[in-house]
Parts: C-alpha cells; structure tokens; sequence
C-alpha cells in the first residue's frame, strides 16, 4: 500500500541530532518564524544594517536610556554613538581620550556609566545628545584588576556593582567607589552578573582555554561570597536572567544552559560546532525579548555556526521551549563576528564585524519587513526502518494563496546526499495556474528512485518589497516499500 508521511507544525525548532527530535522539530533552519503561528512556516523579520558608515570599529555594547528611549552603543575604539529615542540615525556623539576599547555600559541613578579596560567614566543623563564634549567625566573610577576581556555591570540595593577581573567592583548610592569589594580566586575573571532567589550571582572563567567553570553567590551584606560551585567542563561566556532563573552559555562546544539553585541543566547545544571545532561567545552576547532568550554567534572559534542572532523558548506555555535562528547578519558571511546583542522596547539590535570587508555596523530587526528568502530542512526520515527500500511516488504541500511575487519551493535529497539538485516541487506566483491554489502535488519526485533515508528541503521567498510572507501550512510524501525489488503497493 502507499504510505505517507507529513509535517504540519515546527514549533519543536532546531533538534540536536539530525535523525531524532521532539515532535514539529527539524533538522536545520533559518530566517524563518515557527512560534507565533505554532501550526504554520512563515519567514522571520528581516535583519538590516541600521548604522550605515557612522559605526566604525567592533561594538562591544548596547543600551538603552530608560527616561528617554535613547539607545547607546560603544565600540573597541572609545567611540560612543546615539539613536535618538530609538529613532532615526546613529551619531557618533564622543570619543574617550584614549580611545581604549569601551567594555561595557550601564545606567545608573541618572548617569550613563562607561567601562573600559582601566575606569569607569560617566555622563548624566540629562547630557545625553549628539555631542558630549564637556560633559564626561573620565577616569571617574579606576579599577583594581584593569581586566581587558569584560566589565559586566548590575544594580542591587541601589548599589552598582562591577565585575573587574578577581574583583566585585562596587559603588554606592553616594559615589563612593571600592574596587576591592568582594574577591575570587585570582586566576579567574567574573564574566556575567545575575541576582536570583536573593543572591548576586558571579559566573567566572579561568581562561579560554580550559573548560572551566564556576559561579559565587553573594547577599549583598557579607564580607565575602557566601558559596561557590565549580562548574568542570564549562567554560562559562555569557549569562542572564529570565523570570527567576539564570540562562548560561558555557562550554568550548557551547551549551545553552537553565541554572536551578547553583546546578545547570542542559537545554540545548548550540549547532555547528563538530567534534574538532569550538566556539567563543561575546559577554554581552546574550539577552532576553519577552520570552525568548537572544543570543549571537560566535565572537571566535574555529566552527561552523551560522553567524547572527538565534532565540531559545516558548511564544506561550502551551508550546515546548525551543530554539530557532531567527535573524542571520545582514553581511550574512560564515566568518562574520557578533559582539553584542540587545532589546530596546520589543525591537532587538545586532552588532557585527565582518573580516572579509574590514567592516563594522548594528543589525536592526525591521518589523515592518520579512527575510528575503529562508529555508528548513527536515530531520533525516526512514519509514522507521532504514533498512527497507522505499520508492517515493509523490510529494505534496499545503499554503496559503500566494501574493505577488512569493514562492515556495521544495528540494530532496536521498541516503544522506550532500547536494540538493533543483526543486521537485514549487509554488510560485510567478506561474499564473498557481495563483488561486492552496496546495500543489508533484509526481515527478519519484523520479528520484528507491531510497532507504529521505531529507526535504522547504524554501520561501518573500513577496514584493518584502512586505509579505508566504505561509506553509503541511508538508508531505507518498511512498511505496519496496519488496523482493517491486515497490508494494497493496500491502
């Protein structure tokens, strides 16, 4: 008899293993939305370049102001820039005096606090325009340590405190500053700050190159950190906070990890990293945009992640948490570098160094836009038995009617083929007869022959000007076991 299998649903995201996986997962995907419409494929908003030519080296930092919506970049090279209110163009509005790499920012009582290598310098808010000159005072603070990888910040009993290095950094409400506030041990440096369930949290690294973790917490009152757990076999890059728990990626094969207590659980290994291969995330690589947690590949490595900004979680609880790569860079190069992620008021910022060019620049998501094209590919399906041939008699999908310009197109490969050859079925506005369909079935994919393994490709193009998406409802194929070198058609 003929059987079938099919697809209607991706909300289960980008599985771990190419061959097994939660239900609706797949395979490999990207520029694609698989949560907000749970039984449908649409293509994701579009990444695009926000900054022209005004960013000019590696930006290590976003944020935003909270009284007035500016949103504030720093790069590599003591620049600071402005987008008015989240509107509008980046200016670059100073540059530090030593131009030394900016780290970190962070606002605080009412005054922006920049972090280098060696100081902490400040502007108050209400000097924030598109010029600061005369109105920053730098090397306000200098640190103990002077730690040159990161500087991550956090406020907790109107307090700001600082990682430097071996050292909890901390000013008060008062402007009273002490660099020594609470130490580790010194052959570590504090890369990420949380607070959950009434501690401070440090997650902390020796180098990067041991695979070694560990996370203080504190209380905020004591004269040193009250418990530490060493974390073996994680190398810890970045961290936030979600609605109580803390999220860790950590690992020279980078894991995106959920901490209960002090314990992380493994939720998801990030794609394309190989056995030989690993991966270095930035510090303010991650962050968090409702329900997702944000997070940008890769800062180094040697590896093959698909560089941009991928989300892990759940639209609603109704759905399992998964994880999908929503928004490649808009250079959209192997070897492009992301350094920075950040939300600002439901909008989410990117920041990019692409080598190839010798160029820099910040991503934003235009809501307003889709992807150009984006693409899915199936987990690896046998029939349940890789062992018996199988003719495929057909293939099938479902959608809704196209708008001008919008395509869907469908590509398979057999028995773990590499290469993909052309579609073996499309739907396309292009092609008059296809207009007013809502679904399409193709016969000429059996022209692929017999097959023990079976992958699918499905690939959307966005409609004129990027204004519309085509929507896929249902995928599918027919096919026949093949027995004693006859396909069995009646059973």
């Amino acid at each position: 008899m003929t059987n079938e299998w099919r697809q209607t649903g991706w909300r289960g995201g980008i599985s771990d293993d190419r061959v097994v996986g939660v239900s609706n997962s797949f395979q490999y995907g990207e520029s694609l939305e698989i949560r907000k419409n749970p039984s449908s494929l649409k293509l994701s908003y579009a990444a695009e370049k926000d900054s022209s030519t005004t960013v000019v080296a590696q930006i290590n930092a976003i944020t935003t102001i909270a009284s007035t919506g500016d949103i504030i970049a720093a790069d590599a090279a003591g620049n600071c820039y402005r987008k008015t209110a989240g509107a509008g163009a980046w200016v670059l509005c100073y540059t530090d005096t030593g131009a030394s790499p900016i780290l970190n920012l962070y606002e605080y009582n009412d005054v922006l606090y920049y972090a280098n290598a060696t100081h902490l310098n400040s502007i108050a808010v209400a000097d924030i325009d598109d010029s600061w000159s005369g109105d920053v005072t730098e090397d306000a603070h200098a640190f103990t340590v002077g730690n040159t990888n990161a500087h991550p910040m956090l406020e907790l009993y109107n307090n700001l405190y600082i990682g430097d290095g071996y050292y909890l950094a901390e000013l008060d409400s008062l402007g009273s500053f002490t660099g020594d506030k609470i130490e580790i041990f010194h052959d570590e440096e504090i890369r990420g700050l949380t607070y959950t369930n009434g501690y401070m949290r440090f997650y902390a690294r020796k180098s990067t190159f041991l695979d070694f973790g560990h996370i203080y917490l504190w209380d905020g009152t004591a004269e040193t950190h009250n418990q530490n757990v060493i974390w073996e076999g994680k190398m810890i890059h970045s961290a936030v906070s979600m609605d109580g728990y803390d999220y860790v990626i950590a690992g020279v094969k980078p894991i995106l990890y959920q901490v209960v207590d002090t314990t992380p659980y493994a939720l998801k290994k990030l794609y394309g990293v190989g056995d030989t291969e690993d991966a270095l995330m930035a510090a303010n690589s991650m962050d968090i945009s409702g329900t997702y947690i944000l997070f940008g590949t890769c800062a180094s490595g040697t590896n093959s992640m698909p560089r941009g900004t991928w989300t892990y979680g759940q639209h609603t609880k109704d759905y399992t948490p998964c994880l999908n790569f929503d928004y490649p860079t808009s250079p959209g190069k192997a070897t492009d570098v992301v350094t920075c992620v950040h939300e600002s008021r439901g909008v989410i910022y990117q920041a990019w160094y692409d080598s190839d060019a010798a160029a820099y620049g910040i991503d934003v998501v235009n809501t307003a836009k889709y992807a150009t094209t984006g693409y899915l590919i199936t987990r690896v399906f046998s029939g349940d038995r890789a062992y018996e041939e199988k003719l495929l008699k057909g293939i099938y999908l479902a959608s809704t009617q196209l708008s001008a310009d919008e395509k869907i197109e469908v590509f398979v490969r057999t028995d773990l083929q590499t290469s993909w050859g052309s579609a073996v079925l499309s739907l396309n506005y292009a092609t008059v007869a296809d207009r007013a369909k809502n679904q399409k079935r193709s016969f000429s994919a059996a022209g692929k022959g017999s097959f023990n393994f079976l992958e699918i490709k499905i690939a959307l193009t966005a409609g004129t000007s990027q204004a519309t998406s085509p929507e896929l409802f249902e995928i599918g194929t027919l096919y026949n076991v093949v027995k004693n070198g006859i396909a069995n058609k009646t059973g």
